[in-house]
């Protein structure tokens, strides 16, 4: 695959605000991620990954660790070739995440 062909991506403040917080094991897997999935194909399902339906329409959401209940929440802009990173954390309060936003606003 070219360069051209890759999806780039951008994390919102959330989203580093929760990446900084996990274990290094846990960081680890999300770059792997990343960089192995995200920056490819991004919507096709892998082991740990969804398509969030519902509300969360839209959003993919990868497990990080299902013994923490850390999760990745992404959104993908098929035109733009962008993956944008929008939360790392635990499972957030879909009506009220902890910037105090709705988790679709992000």
């Amino acid at each position: 695959m070219t360069e051209g062909n890759k999806y780039s991506g951008e994390g919102s403040d959330e989203y580093f605000d929760g990446f900084v917080a996990l274990p290094d094991g846990h960081q680890r897997r999300v770059q792997r991620f990343v960089e192995l999935h995200l920056r490819h194909t991004p919507s096709d399902p892998t082991t740990g990954m969804k398509a969030l339906r519902g509300q969360q329409l839209g959003l993919y959401q990868f497990m990080i660790s299902a013994s923490r209940g850390t999760r990745l929440l992404y959104r993908i802009d098929e035109q733009e070739r962008i993956v944008r990173l929008e939360y790392c954390g635990t499972h957030p309060s879909w009506s009220n995440t902890r910037r105090g936003g709705n988790i679709q606003n992000l």
